[in-house]
């Protein structure tokens, strides 16, 4: 694998109980420092997707990329991760490509199966076929993304003459997809562009790239393991930080 390493912010929007700020504050204050990343030279801005979620973990980041593709001219914009199975895939690929044109192109789409089963509940989702339900979605996705007329008939999924209009600016949306194991990496490898998630498992990636017989120096990797906190004092920035750490264990320990 090769290419240039960059670096970009993930922003997740949590707005927890004992710190609340009304949100129009911490939203407009968080757009700020995704202009000011431009700005200093970062590459990137991620967001992710969960729903539920006491302190307000954002559930809706294409809205969110649109605001920030908005405020910014370079930065790289995508979802870390959506959470696909949650999505009709002609909704999603329009919504893409919608935000695709505000953001001039710079849209990638880090997406996953999901692992919190209260959220396929709320959204009448069965957990048990998300799996399934997302192969059948990437195989549409990519179709429309690729400018093509989509008749489809799968046990999940029935589309008849969809077709993007607007279409996507570069005949594809750059695809990063997410996992955790062995038989998930499979679907990486098959679909996407590149991996998101823990820098441990690119090992994994890189063998399922070979088996299906692709180039690795064209694979891409999305990292998001490596958290950072900049302080004089380290013992006492870990200690007042241990409250937010406890809450964010508790309620996303699933």
């Amino acid at each position: 694998m090769s290419g240039k390493l960059t670096f970009g912010y993930l922003y997740d929007f949590r707005n927890p109980p004992q710190w609340r700020r009304p949100w129009e504050d911490l939203y407009a204050e968080i757009l700020d420092v995704v202009s000011w990343t431009e700005e200093a030279g970062f590459e990137g801005a991620w967001v992710p997707e969960h729903h539920l979620a006491d302190d307000g973990y954002v559930p809706s980041p294409l809205i969110a990329l649109t605001a920030i593709a908005a405020r910014t001219k370079r930065l790289k914009l995508g979802s870390g991760i959506a959470l696909a199975p949650l999505y009709h895939p002609l909704r999603f690929a329009e919504d893409c490509a919608v935000l695709d044109i505000f953001s001039s192109g710079r849209l990638e789409i880090g997406l996953a199966v999901g692992y919190r089963r209260r959220e396929a509940a709320a959204f009448g989702v069965d957990f048990a076929k998300r799996g399934r339900i997302f192969d059948e979605w990437l195989h549409i996705v990519t179709r429309l993304w690729a400018g093509e007329e989509v008749n489809f008939e799968g046990q999940h999924f029935t589309l008849v003459g969809a077709k993007l209009s607007p279409p996507t600016l570069r005949g594809r949306i750059p695809l990063y997809i997410g996992s955790f194991t062995d038989k998930a990496m499979q679907r990486v490898a098959r679909y996407g562009d590149g991996f998101i998630g823990s820098g441990d498992l690119c090992d994994l990636y890189a063998a399922k790239l070979q088996e299906l017989g692709k180039d690795l120096a064209s694979a891409r990797i999305r990292s998001t393991d490596l958290f950072l906190v900049v302080a004089h004092d380290c013992e006492k920035a870990m200690d007042e930080l241990a409250p937010y750490f406890h809450h964010v264990n508790n309620t996303y320990g699933e």
